[in-house]
């Protein structure tokens, strides 16, 4: 029984990976002179869209993990039923958009360091929140990522890694338990948006956020204690506004008082404390 299984599951990951071909070819032959040409080699087809969406995968098709270069360039694995990776996606390195919404990952793979033309990496609808690291420490290496997508995965911490990928122009976090953002935030100067809606625990977002200059879109619950309502309810140009102020007064505090532990021990002694 186990043995007509597994060659029936071959059988469906082949079909399935052969159509998801298919259409990529369909989409790029526009003529019935290319429809003609298409099938002597997909290596004159243009990278296109893989898609493997809404098919009830338990696993990645192994026929999609060693045909997928040099064809596919976006890759759809949405509303499946993945709960891992393959352990080793050296042969992924060439995608620039990969999307794993809606399955059962609690951690993405260290290989992952290997897609360094990674744009646009979205896992929301996951379990990530359940694992200690979610996002591996060699992400860093995700130096092209401007978009990153971690919606409704039960995260109480930002993944560590996070402020490391400095050239992220979107970070959404909304439908998590996120307790804090961290002060390390402050390393996305790149950031343009940032969504952190629907976090019943987060009370306010830290003054470095300040430092994140070029934010013009900052999704938010009116519930923050801060910055207030009073701010925030005059838009997202007044809020920032309010950051960046305060941010600077904070780094010009830190540049002109010496907090050694001398001198911190005479301003307190001095105050009667």
């Amino acid at each position: 029984k186990g043995k007509r299984e597994g060659e029936e599951w071959s059988e469906l990951s082949a079909q399935i990976l052969i159509n998801a071909l298919a259409k990529v070819v369909e989409n790029k032959a526009g003529t019935a002179r290319d429809r003609a040409t298409a099938g002597e080699g997909l290596a004159k087809v243009q990278p296109r869209i893989l898609d493997l969406s809404r098919r009830a995968l338990p696993r990645v098709p192994v026929e999609g993990w060693l045909l997928l270069p040099p064809l596919v360039r976006d890759m759809n694995l949405v509303h499946n039923n993945l709960s891992a990776l393959p352990h080793d996606l050296s042969r992924w390195k060439g995608l620039s958009k990969l999307r794993l919404d809606h399955n059962s990952l609690s951690e993405i793979p260290p290989s992952i360091s290997v897609c360094e033309s990674l744009t646009d990496l979205s896992i929301s609808g996951n379990r990530l929140g359940e694992s200690a690291v979610p996002l591996p420490p060699s992400a860093e290496r995700l130096t092209s990522l401007t978009m990153l997508n971690l919606n409704s995965n039960s995260l109480t911490l930002l993944p560590a890694v996070v402020p490391s990928l400095t050239a992220l122009t979107s970070l959404t976090l909304a439908s998590n338990l996120l307790e804090n953002l961290p002060k390390s935030i402050a390393n996305l100067s790149c950031l343009t948006r940032l969504s952190v809606k629907n976090n019943p625990h987060l009370t306010a977002v830290p003054v470095a956020l300040g430092a994140c200059k070029l934010i013009t879109l900052l999704d938010s619950d009116p519930t923050l204690l801060f910055p207030g309502p009073e701010i925030t309810t005059q838009g997202v140009e007044a809020t920032m506004r309010h950051l960046i102020t305060l941010q600077e007064c904070s780094e010009s505090a830190s540049r002109s008082i010496d907090l050694s532990a001398g001198t911190l021990g005479l301003q307190i002694s001095s105050l009667g404390v």
